[in-house]
């Protein structure tokens, strides 16, 4: 009750109730309980009403007890002493009533327990006393004690709108959550509706938490803790079925992090350097989300779902589970809903859901959103570089990695967007209030909020892969100054990491399947055991996947075009499918080839001096690409112009800014920019090479080996190419490196 706070004003009024034993039996008598009221004793210094003394024979002709006046008894419908209930002058008047009309299907009502007797219970966060009717608290066995406490209502702040007739103190369990013992005001039958009314006292108590979701307030249990209190004040209209000025959610405080919360702290670190992370991160301990409860939601942004124009909502039938499997299902949606991701819905959209199994025997629920996305118009976004967030690692020593807490989930959705994402399990429904995993604008959407979050630090103190984010630094210090950075970016944007995903000072980090450590990368390891543990294909369609698989590290392997070349001609058309010799050879020899230690080093724009090795033939280009027909006719010197120019603008990222030599073996290159008359096609090819920084240089063929075995194994570009190699020599002081790079991207191996 809002409107039932402590007086500052008011007059005294006291009086001692003692429960005898026959009041208590009275109490029980069949339609009694209202009207009994407690014996009133024997008073040490005056009569409660007349002033003279009261004879310890006398008998009340109410309750047929000695020891007391029926003129001493106090009236439980209007409070006042010289009359009981039955006999109250004021009944079937209207009653000062401070709570509005109720309903029993109201979200607040709960049944709950007093020493053991079930009680109608309102729960009100506005009201500051625990509230229960007098004839309730003598039904329950409690010891009602006196009290001067009056308390006031709307339009006056002097006048009392309801005394209390007494206090009493008992433990009161609402949903199996019971703090413990809290006090509570006895009042008259007449003021309230329900049995019990549940104010600030007990809902403020350590060990209840409670959150509202969707218009119902959630009570659990929980250990005690200190915690903040957040406020809103709000207006509502005089129909409303309760009037509440006040609402206040408990936040309970969140446990310090401790080293072991976090999946990795460097070994070697000293125990000021410990203390001085754990510091920095309980700093910033709103960052860290240990479970669900504790998930953030950004206010940068709301993520809406445009569809085309004429469709119609999507429905579609609940997926037959096992038994197991839907109490599973139950229990995730449940626990969304309790924390808010999800709400009831009453949307026309129903999409099935999918019970996935992850490795390490959890489950996560899938929303099949595959008839929503068809109709849902596409979003554009510019997608970081895996290759060139990677290749921006080659100085760091020491790493910092982070991840989101289930990144997708800490984004809002709109109003119409929470209606299209209404899921169907086989018990319920529900509406995602974030944004869920499966969307097809999902992927451009935060990759939009992390730019947008992140902002000036990327590239510079933070490299992020939508929700994994590495931070190199030089030593502990420069890495604890930008790791305080970042966070002061998410604490801004209320986003939250996941500690146990979380890596501090690491030496080598995991990033996107590759490992980065000390300038150089390796396999990862996960991907690397799945091409060990790969079947022998056995028809196009494995082969095609487990080139596809090795494919992705075949920078990793030298000569990569020509080792998988038995299994790439099974893929061509018209080829009838054997597995021979030649083809068992080759899938083997890669396999080997991932599984030893092959090293890469990356690329440096720091190098002192930066080569580039180029060599063509009719065949292909050795950057590499198979020529056209038309290519193929070319003039030796034109080939070889040709493949300079593609090979560099392949490279601009690499090249572009910093000074670099061509070696070629074709003399006619080395006079290029001494040429005065060229034809229009080598005249725009050398055009196009203006804005670089470049020298060209002659070798003799029989020192270009490497190059030429690259170009007579040329790759079509009518297909994904396998082997797109180029080398650079790298030199630096009087270390010389030989490093190879693949595409436009990082090293294909280390070779000497």
């Amino acid at each position: 009750m809002n409107s039932l706070h402590q007086p500052t004003v008011g007059f005294e009024r006291k009086a001692e109730f003692t429960k005898t034993q026959s009041a208590v039996k009275s109490s029980t008598s069949w339609g009694s309980r209202s009207a009994v009221q407690p014996v009133q004793p024997k008073p040490s210094n005056a009569s409660v009403s007349s002033g003279s003394s009261v004879n310890s024979a006398a008998m009340c002709w109410n309750c047929r007890t000695v020891g007391h006046l029926s003129r001493s008894a106090i009236c439980y419908g209007c409070g006042v002493v010289g009359h009981i209930r039955p006999n109250c002058p004021e009944r079937g008047q209207s009653s000062v009533a401070v709570v509005a009309r109720e309903t029993r299907s109201h979200p607040y009502r709960r049944f709950g327990r007093i020493n053991g007797q079930e009680v109608d219970v309102l729960l009100d966060t506005g009201s500051h006393y625990n509230l229960v009717k007098a004839s309730v608290a003598i039904n329950c066995g409690l010891s009602v004690k006196p009290t001067d406490k009056s308390l006031y209502g709307l339009g006056s702040t002097t006048i009392p709108s309801v005394r209390a007739v007494g206090m009493a103190y008992a433990e009161i369990a609402v949903d199996d959550v019971c703090p413990g013992q809290v006090s509570m005001l006895v009042l008259p039958d007449t003021v309230q509706q329900p049995d019990v009314i549940i104010g600030r006292e007990w809902l403020d108590m350590p060990s209840v938490e409670y959150r509202k979701v969707d218009g119902q307030l959630h009570l659990y249990q929980a250990e005690p803790c200190s915690g903040q209190t957040e406020t809103t004040v709000t207006t509502v209209g005089c129909n409303a079925d309760f009037i509440h000025t006040m609402e206040q959610h408990v936040i309970p405080a969140r446990l310090p992090l401790l080293e072991a919360d976090f999946g990795y702290v460097k070994l070697d670190a000293t125990a000021v350097e410990r203390e001085g992370l754990i510091e920095l991160v309980n700093e910033y301990r709103e960052c860290f989300a240990k479970d669900l409860g504790e998930l953030g939601c950004t206010p940068l942004m709301t993520v809406d779902i445009n569809e085309v124009p004429g469709n119609r909502p999507v429905v579609c039938r609940p997926y037959k589970t096992t038994q197991s499997d839907r109490e599973e299902i139950a229990k995730i949606v449940a626990d969304w809903k309790l924390h808010g991701v999800v709400r009831d819905t009453v949307s026309p959209y129903a999409s099935s859901v999918l019970l996935v199994k992850q490795a390490g025997g959890k489950n996560r629920l899938c929303i099949d959103f595959r008839r929503l996305n068809k109709q849902t118009v596409r979003q554009h976004y510019p997608f970081p570089d895996m290759h060139e967030q990677l290749e921006s690692l080659a100085e760091g020593r020491m790493f910092t990695q982070l991840d989101l807490a289930s990144g997708y989930l800490q984004i809002p959705l709109s109003t119409e967007a929470s209606e299209k994402t209404a899921f169907i399990t086989s018990d319920t429904t529900g509406e995602f209030t974030r944004m869920p995993f499966g969307l097809s604008g999902a992927v451009a959407e935060f990759t939009r909020l992390m730019q947008r979050v992140i902002g000036p630090l990327q590239g510079k103190i933070v490299r992020n892969y939508l929700d994994d984010m590495i931070i190199e630094g030089r030593d502990w210090t420069d890495m604890l100054r930008k790791l305080r950075l970042v966070l002061d970016r998410f604490r801004d944007a209320k986003l939250t990491l996941k500690p146990p995903k979380c890596q501090f000072g690491t030496a080598q980090v995991e990033f996107l399947g590759f490992v980065v450590e000390n300038g150089e990368i390796h396999p990862g390891r996960e991907k690397t055991r799945a091409i060990v543990e790969y079947p022998v294909p056995s028809d196009v369609h494995s082969v095609r996947r487990f080139l596809g698989l090795t494919g992705f590290f075949r920078r990793f392997v030298l000569g990569y075009a020509v080792i998988a070349e038995p299994l790439t001609a099974l893929l061509r058309k018209g080829v009838k499918f054997q597995w021979a010799d030649g083809q068992e050879q080759a899938f083997r020899k890669l396999q080997d080839a991932l599984v030893g230690d092959t090293v890469q080093c990356m690329f440096r724009r720091d190098a002192e001096v930066t080569k580039l090795h180029i060599d063509a033939s009719a065949d292909g280009l050795g950057a590499s690409r198979k020529t056209s027909d038309a290519e193929s006719r070319y003039h030796s010197s034109k080939l070889e112009l040709l493949c300079l120019v593609w090979a560099v603008n392949k490279l601009r990222q690499f090249l572009f800014g910093i000074k670099f030599v061509i070696l070629t073996d074709c003399q006619a290159l080395v006079y290029l920019n001494n040429f005065k008359n060229l034809n229009a096609q080598a005249a725009c090819w050398h055009d196009s090479l203006q804005e670089y920084e470049y020298e060209v240089k002659y070798r003799a063929s029989h020192q270009m080996t490497h190059v030429d075995a690259l170009f007579r194994a040329p790759v079509s570009t009518e297909e994904p190419p396998l082997d797109d190699v180029l080398v650079f020599y790298c030199l630096k002081k009087n270390e010389c490196r030989c490093v190879s790079l693949q595409m436009l991207t990082l090293p294909v191996s280390s070779w000497t």
